[in-house]
């Protein structure tokens, strides 16, 4: 994988061309990095970028903010108060020194902060609201949104019965408001506040960040609409609108009840969003990954059913820089639905959706053959979790039967 500092590219005005190439701080070859990933164009069009990352204080996040700053993009990371003292700064902090690092040599100091944070909690969509309101009407609006919070309990679905309706107590409900939700509320505030409040209309009507929803005024002759909005105007929507799902939100299988139905919720979303917007010019954007080296996958693991590890197999999770890497590639190549690794690229290709394929021809003539390939891996994931229970089973009647020897 190229990094993003590629030679002579990304290039602000400076009286001196020179570039001194390096990788953002953490960045170092990992034997985890996968070997498949679309290519990444080293004249890469980040360089002056508003960029808001949600979940950007921590793992995947947290690298990608890293990776553009680092190509020169004005980074927001976004995430809960409760991060305000630890992860969120330590984060700001990292991504600042990726941004010093880009800086041509004899550069101008900065005229503003490459990064800025932006403490909500997205899971309230009032909150979000007032929140991002607030944002646009300090930092204009985003070019790019990256929706990359998100989390994981697997387990089996008939153990995340208990703990209430609704509260974090609740495992099944925390995972779709971390996941689903977070998303799902950060995409309304932003199409909302571009919608109804944009700074010459805020200004116009006198109207302060805390009321963000104004009312349109009468206007003359017929006024079209595209998508929903008014096209009297000139809506700032991004350009691009990224949402971070999952391999298992592709397919699934046992111990991933609420995480997959959070994800699969999230590529609903985004087949709708992205036919919706496109002729507004915006891009949407899935990034469905698999196992990430962080330190949610470390707590994953500390609840992760045994038959759910024994079908994953021995897979190597990838450090989050990588798969920040392999994100931002597709985002750049123009791709819907991006991929870190082959088997994520096989099952998109497999049940693509309702979203146009990068390479039609070869993967129609492809088809076929990985859907008989992965009807054959399903038949040995049934097999295997029912010789698992099986197994279970005769262990535990094994058990009462040599207790009841014992005792006689």
């Amino acid at each position: 994988m190229r990094s993003l500092l590629c030679e002579g590219s990304n290039q602000p005005p400076s009286t001196d061309s020179r570039r001194t190439c390096v990788r953002p701080p953490g960045d170092r070859k990992d034997e985890s990095e996968p070997a498949f990933s679309p290519t990444l164009p080293c004249a890469a069009p980040i360089q002056g970028k508003h960029i808001l990352v949600s979940g950007g204080s921590k793992g995947l996040g947290r690298s990608l903010a890293v990776r553009l700053a680092a190509a020169g993009a004005r980074v927001f990371i976004a995430a809960r108060g409760a991060d305000r003292s630890s992860s969120l700064d330590l984060a700001a902090a990292e991504i600042a020194a990726a941004a010093a690092a880009c800086k041509p040599r004899n550069a101008p100091p900065y005229e503003i902060a490459p990064v800025a944070t932006l403490v909500a909690d997205l899971t309230d969509y009032s909150a979000t609201v007032i929140a991002y309101a607030r944002f646009v009407a300090a930092h204009g609006h985003p070019d790019w949104v990256l929706c990359s919070a998100g989390g994981s309990v697997p387990s089996f679905f008939a153990d995340q019965l208990a703990g209430g309706v609704g509260g974090d107590d609740d495992p099944a409900e925390w995972t779709m408001k971390v996941n689903y939700s977070t998303a799902f509320n950060l995409v309304r505030a932003v199409i909302g506040v571009s919608k109804w409040s944009s700074p010459s209309l805020r200004r116009e009507a006198g109207k302060d960040v805390e009321s963000p929803f104004l009312v349109d005024g009468p206007t003359t002759g017929t006024v079209a609409e595209v998508s929903g909005l008014r096209s009297d105007r000139t809506i700032p929507l991004p350009s691009r609108i990224l949402l971070v799902g999952s391999t298992v939100g592709l397919f699934s299988f046992v111990g991933y009840g609420s995480y997959s139905s959070s994800k699969f919720a999230l590529r609903g979303l985004f087949e709708s969003l992205r036919s919706e917007l496109l002729p507004l010019g915006v891009s949407v954007h899935l990034y469905n990954p698999g196992n990430m080296d962080t330190p949610g996958h470390i707590v994953e693991n500390l609840s992760k059913p045994e038959i759910t590890s024994q079908i994953e197999g021995v897979s190597t999770a990838v450090s989050p820089d990588a798969a920040a890497a392999a994100c931002l590639a597709g985002i750049l190549n123009g791709r819907s639905q991006i991929a870190n690794e082959m088997i994520g690229e096989i099952i998109r290709i497999t049940g693509n959706g309702g979203v146009p394929r990068p390479n039609p021809v070869t993967e129609v003539l492809a088809v076929g053959v990985m859907a008989a390939a992965f009807s054959m891996y399903i038949w040995i994931q049934d097999l295997t979790t029912i010789a698992f229970w099986k197994a279970r089973r005769s262990l535990r009647n094994n058990g009462a039967s040599g207790a009841k020897t014992k005792a006689s």
